[in-house]
Protein backbone atom coordinates (compact mmCIF):
# COMPACT_ATOMS: atom_id res chain seq x y z
CA UNK A 1 0.00 0.00 0.00
CA UNK A 2 1.21 3.89 -0.99
CA UNK A 3 -0.41 5.80 1.63
CA UNK A 4 -2.55 8.86 0.01
CA UNK A 5 0.85 11.40 1.37
CA UNK A 6 -0.49 14.93 0.59
CA UNK A 7 1.77 17.51 -0.25
CA UNK A 8 1.78 19.82 2.88
CA UNK A 9 2.30 23.14 1.33
CA UNK A 10 -0.96 23.09 -0.13
CA UNK A 11 -2.26 23.73 3.68
CA UNK A 12 0.80 25.21 5.56
CA UNK A 13 -0.46 29.26 4.97
CA UNK A 14 -4.02 28.43 4.66
CA UNK A 15 -5.97 30.72 7.73
CA UNK A 16 -9.21 29.87 9.32
CA UNK A 17 -12.09 31.21 7.92
CA UNK A 18 -14.11 34.13 10.32
CA UNK A 19 -17.71 33.19 10.10
CA UNK A 20 -20.36 33.37 12.64
CA UNK A 21 -21.53 29.90 14.44
CA UNK A 22 -20.45 26.70 13.62
CA UNK A 23 -19.93 25.43 10.37
CA UNK A 24 -19.74 21.24 9.91
CA UNK A 25 -18.10 20.38 6.54
CA UNK A 26 -17.59 18.00 4.47
CA UNK A 27 -16.23 17.78 0.45
CA UNK A 28 -15.95 14.94 -1.92
CA UNK A 29 -17.82 13.53 -5.03
CA UNK A 30 -20.69 11.42 -5.79
CA UNK A 31 -18.98 8.52 -5.07
CA UNK A 32 -19.61 9.33 -1.58
CA UNK A 33 -23.29 9.19 -2.16
CA UNK A 34 -23.80 6.34 -0.44
CA UNK A 35 -21.44 6.93 2.69
CA UNK A 36 -24.24 9.33 3.28
CA UNK A 37 -27.14 7.26 2.77
CA UNK A 38 -26.12 4.35 4.66
CA UNK A 39 -23.92 5.88 7.70
CA UNK A 40 -26.25 7.24 9.55
CA UNK A 41 -25.47 10.42 9.48
CA UNK A 42 -28.18 12.56 8.07
CA UNK A 43 -30.30 11.96 10.31
CA UNK A 44 -27.49 12.88 12.87
CA UNK A 45 -27.28 16.15 11.36
CA UNK A 46 -30.78 17.25 10.96
CA UNK A 47 -31.07 16.31 14.51
CA UNK A 48 -27.90 18.68 15.54
CA UNK A 49 -28.96 21.46 13.24
CA UNK A 50 -32.69 21.75 14.87
CA UNK A 51 -31.30 21.45 18.18
CA UNK A 52 -28.35 23.71 17.66
CA UNK A 53 -29.24 27.24 15.71
CA UNK A 54 -26.10 28.49 16.11
CA UNK A 55 -24.64 25.31 13.72
CA UNK A 56 -24.81 25.09 9.28
CA UNK A 57 -23.96 22.25 7.71
CA UNK A 58 -21.36 23.04 4.36
CA UNK A 59 -21.17 20.70 1.66
CA UNK A 60 -18.20 21.04 -1.16
CA UNK A 61 -18.01 19.00 -4.22
CA UNK A 62 -21.02 17.13 -5.87
CA UNK A 63 -24.29 19.05 -5.65
CA UNK A 64 -26.29 15.59 -5.44
CA UNK A 65 -24.86 15.40 -2.01
CA UNK A 66 -26.06 18.40 -0.63
CA UNK A 67 -29.34 17.71 -2.13
CA UNK A 68 -29.70 14.76 -0.28
CA UNK A 69 -29.64 16.64 2.79
CA UNK A 70 -32.94 17.45 4.44
CA UNK A 71 -32.29 20.89 6.17
CA UNK A 72 -34.28 24.23 5.16
CA UNK A 73 -31.63 26.04 2.80
CA UNK A 74 -30.56 28.35 5.25
CA UNK A 75 -29.26 26.09 7.56
CA UNK A 76 -26.90 24.08 4.73
CA UNK A 77 -24.06 25.85 2.60
CA UNK A 78 -23.35 24.50 -0.75
CA UNK A 79 -19.49 25.26 -2.46
CA UNK A 80 -19.42 24.14 -5.74
CA UNK A 81 -15.93 22.19 -6.71
CA UNK A 82 -12.59 24.51 -7.19
CA UNK A 83 -9.40 24.14 -8.53
CA UNK A 84 -7.35 21.69 -5.84
CA UNK A 85 -4.51 24.87 -5.67
CA UNK A 86 -8.30 26.53 -3.60
CA UNK A 87 -9.11 23.30 -1.87
CA UNK A 88 -7.40 24.20 1.59
CA UNK A 89 -9.21 27.39 1.66
CA UNK A 90 -12.48 25.35 0.95
CA UNK A 91 -11.46 23.20 4.16
CA UNK A 92 -10.67 26.10 6.55
CA UNK A 93 -14.30 27.08 6.72
CA UNK A 94 -15.46 23.73 8.61
CA UNK A 95 -15.21 24.22 12.39
CA UNK A 96 -15.84 20.38 12.43
CA UNK A 97 -14.86 17.62 9.51
CA UNK A 98 -16.61 15.01 8.61
CA UNK A 99 -15.61 12.03 7.11
CA UNK A 100 -18.80 9.31 6.58
CA UNK A 101 -17.95 6.05 5.18
CA UNK A 102 -20.12 2.97 4.70
CA UNK A 103 -19.55 -0.31 2.63
CA UNK A 104 -16.89 -2.53 1.08
CA UNK A 105 -15.83 0.11 -1.30
CA UNK A 106 -15.09 2.83 1.60
CA UNK A 107 -13.25 0.47 3.80
CA UNK A 108 -10.49 0.80 1.56
CA UNK A 109 -10.60 4.93 1.11
CA UNK A 110 -7.34 7.08 1.39
CA UNK A 111 -7.00 8.40 4.83
CA UNK A 112 -6.43 12.05 2.85
CA UNK A 113 -9.92 13.73 4.35
CA UNK A 114 -8.68 13.40 7.89
CA UNK A 115 -5.30 14.43 6.87
CA UNK A 116 -6.51 17.78 5.56
CA UNK A 117 -8.30 18.00 8.48
CA UNK A 118 -5.65 17.87 10.90
CA UNK A 119 -3.22 19.96 8.74
CA UNK A 120 -5.90 22.65 9.09
CA UNK A 121 -6.19 21.89 12.96
CA UNK A 122 -10.08 21.23 12.53
CA UNK A 123 -11.41 18.62 14.92
CA UNK A 124 -12.64 15.52 13.04
CA UNK A 125 -15.34 12.82 12.96
CA UNK A 126 -15.55 9.57 10.72
CA UNK A 127 -17.15 5.95 10.46
CA UNK A 128 -15.54 3.39 12.03
CA UNK A 129 -15.09 0.88 9.70
CA UNK A 130 -11.23 0.23 9.18
CA UNK A 131 -10.17 2.61 6.76
CA UNK A 132 -8.79 5.35 9.64
CA UNK A 133 -7.60 3.00 12.39
CA UNK A 134 -3.79 4.01 11.59
CA UNK A 135 -4.96 7.41 12.78
CA UNK A 136 -7.73 6.90 15.53
CA UNK A 137 -6.08 8.92 18.19
CA UNK A 138 -6.08 12.07 16.11
CA UNK A 139 -9.92 11.96 16.17
CA UNK A 140 -12.86 10.64 16.53
CA UNK A 141 -14.20 7.35 15.52
CA UNK A 142 -18.58 6.64 15.21
CA UNK A 143 -20.19 3.26 14.74
CA UNK A 144 -22.97 3.80 11.69
CA UNK A 145 -25.90 4.94 14.03
CA UNK A 146 -27.52 7.94 13.26
CA UNK A 147 -28.01 8.20 17.65
CA UNK A 148 -24.10 7.70 17.94
CA UNK A 149 -23.49 9.92 15.21
CA UNK A 150 -25.30 12.64 16.98
CA UNK A 151 -23.55 11.91 20.71
CA UNK A 152 -20.13 12.48 18.79
CA UNK A 153 -21.34 15.43 17.09
CA UNK A 154 -22.80 17.02 20.09
CA UNK A 155 -19.66 15.89 21.83
CA UNK A 156 -17.27 17.92 19.25
CA UNK A 157 -19.56 20.91 19.78
CA UNK A 158 -18.64 21.18 23.02
CA UNK A 159 -14.91 20.23 22.83
CA UNK A 160 -14.24 22.97 20.08
CA UNK A 161 -11.09 25.00 21.32
CA UNK A 162 -9.85 22.26 22.75
CA UNK A 163 -5.89 22.39 20.86
CA UNK A 164 -4.02 19.96 22.52
CA UNK A 165 -5.54 16.80 20.52
CA UNK A 166 -5.25 19.04 17.40
CA UNK A 167 -1.82 20.21 17.75
CA UNK A 168 -0.66 16.71 18.07
CA UNK A 169 -2.71 15.69 14.91
CA UNK A 170 -0.76 18.38 12.99
CA UNK A 171 2.28 17.16 13.83
CA UNK A 172 1.60 13.88 12.79
CA UNK A 173 0.16 15.20 9.57
CA UNK A 174 3.07 17.26 8.60
CA UNK A 175 5.29 14.10 8.94
CA UNK A 176 3.29 12.79 6.16
CA UNK A 177 4.40 15.16 3.75
CA UNK A 178 4.72 13.52 0.43
CA UNK A 179 8.24 15.16 -0.17
CA UNK A 180 9.22 13.72 3.13
CA UNK A 181 8.22 10.15 1.87
CA UNK A 182 9.83 9.94 -1.14
CA UNK A 183 12.08 6.87 0.31
CA UNK A 184 8.95 5.03 1.59
CA UNK A 185 6.48 5.06 -1.86
CA UNK A 186 10.33 4.26 -3.89
CA UNK A 187 10.83 1.02 -1.31
CA UNK A 188 7.44 0.21 -1.92
CA UNK A 189 7.49 -0.23 -5.26
CA UNK A 190 10.91 -1.63 -4.90
CA UNK A 191 9.20 -4.51 -3.05
CA UNK A 192 6.74 -5.05 -5.67
CA UNK A 193 9.10 -5.08 -8.07
CA UNK A 194 11.43 -7.77 -6.47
Amino acid sequence: LVPNYPNVSYYKDTEKSKHDGIIIGWGGSLSHFQSFTDSGVLNALKRTCKKNLDVKLMIAGDKRVYDIIDLPEDRKIYQPYVPFEEWSKVVANFDIGLAPLSGEYDKRRSWIKPLEYMLLKIPWLASDIGAYDDIREYGSLVKNRYDIWEIKIKEAIDSLGNTEKLDMAYDFAMNQDIDANVDKIIQTFQNIID
